[in-house]
């Protein structure tokens, strides 16, 4: 069973939709703003300054954490809704046979430490009650699952569509992630960690935001709307990087390189990779060693005519948004061509060790 993935949905600092992010990010445009809320002591100055960040000005000020994110849920699925071939909340036939898969961020990291002590049945069946009444669509909680996984989630739900579809008989599934570097504990965090590029930090991460959604569909749900499939799901592959960003070994991209290779050797067996590879680098230098060392473990697979994308130059660290946004952004690429073969890839890397490559084709590839 071929999975399609044909409609998008996208809010971010650069655009209030899929088409505009996208365009952007291709363009290379980004709107810093100053945070004025979140200040750091710049020591050439000697004076407390604002941390420059991407928020999406007009859409979340006021809001912070779980507000937050269905607040950036419900602003990406209402792009989606936009989409051809996507019916509105009133065909209900269609939406009771589509799944939801929720990514959000890891609850196991200091950066929510009062979630800890929240079983996480409780604290995930309360989010996706309150997830579903703000979506406003005839979803069924039974068919809905959040992954609090981080950067590796998207992946991870890519990965598990096809059983979950198998298993219960539905047509299509949708994805949709959402994360914020921007509310005040997750920049205090940050900061206690020295990770925020900002004072005397010149290599860390720049925070962002965004949500991010697409519907994984089969092809014969396609063809009884009569839609043409435009980008399928190739492959996958997950593992774990044993040297991870919260240990004190340096990373080897270990891990990373064997889910590369096994993502490139299931899509196109004993054939060099040529395209593009969409990744999560931020500016911090462990995601760049991680990516480093495993473009030298892999380099047997890949060609000469490969280009490196990082959304994160134009939207900031977006979180467990990023691999949403990385697949819009494939998604446009190979539909409209701007890619420079047939193919990408999508590599995630989350902080807490998980790994995951997916390769993305256009349908009518050579």
């Amino acid at each position: 069973m071929r999975l399609s993935i044909n409609s998008l949905g996208m809010i971010s600092s650069l655009g209030f939709g899929a088409i505009a992010s996208c365009a952007a990010i291709r363009a290379g445009l980004s709107r810093p703003r100053e945070c004025p809320s979140f200040t750091v002591l710049d020591p050439t100055v000697h004076e407390l300054v604002p941390v420059v960040g991407r928020p999406i000005r007009g859409y979340t000020e006021g809001f912070s954490q779980t507000g937050l994110w269905l607040r950036l849920a419900r602003g990406c699925v209402l792009d989606l809704l936009q989409q051809e071939g996507i019916p509105n909340a009133s065909d209900t036939g269609f939406w009771r046979r589509t799944g939801l898969m929720v990514v959000l961020p890891s609850f196991e990291s200091e950066r929510f430490p009062n979630e800890k002590s929240a079983s996480p049945e409780a604290l995930y069946d309360a989010l996706l009650q309150r997830l579903l009444t703000v979506l406003r669509l005839p979803l069924q909680r039974v068919h809905a699952e959040i992954l609090a996984l981080g950067h590796a989630g998207v992946i991870t739900a890519v990965q598990q569509a096809r059983r979950r579809m198998a298993a219960t008989g539905l047509e299509r599934l949708l994805v949709l992630a959402v994360d914020s570097y921007l509310d005040g504990p997750t920049l205090q965090w940050l900061a206690a960690a020295r990770r925020l590029k900002a004072g005397d930090v010149p290599y860390g991460l720049i925070p962002g935001e965004a949500g991010a959604c697409f519907m994984l569909e089969t092809e014969a749900s396609l063809r009884q709307r009569q839609l043409p499939p435009r980008v399928f799901v190739e492959s996958t592959a997950l593992g774990i990087e044993e040297r991870h960003r919260f240990q004190q070994e340096p990373n080897n991209g270990m891990g990373l390189a064997r889910v590369l290779q096994e993502a490139l050797e299931t899509a196109s067996p004993g054939k060099p990779f040529q395209g593009d590879i969409l990744c999560d680098l931020n500016g911090e230098n462990w995601r760049a060693r991680e990516l480093g060392s495993a473009w030298v473990r892999a380099r047997g697979q890949l060609g000469e005519d490969v280009r490196i994308i990082a959304p994160a130059e134009s939207l900031g660290e977006t979180g467990a948004a990023s691999g949403a946004v990385g697949v819009c952004v494939a998604v446009r690429s190979l539909s409209r061509r701007y890619s420079r073969t047939g193919q990408v890839v999508l590599l995630s890397s989350a902080e807490p060790g998980q790994v995951g490559a997916m390769v993305l084709g256009r349908v009518d590839k050579a």
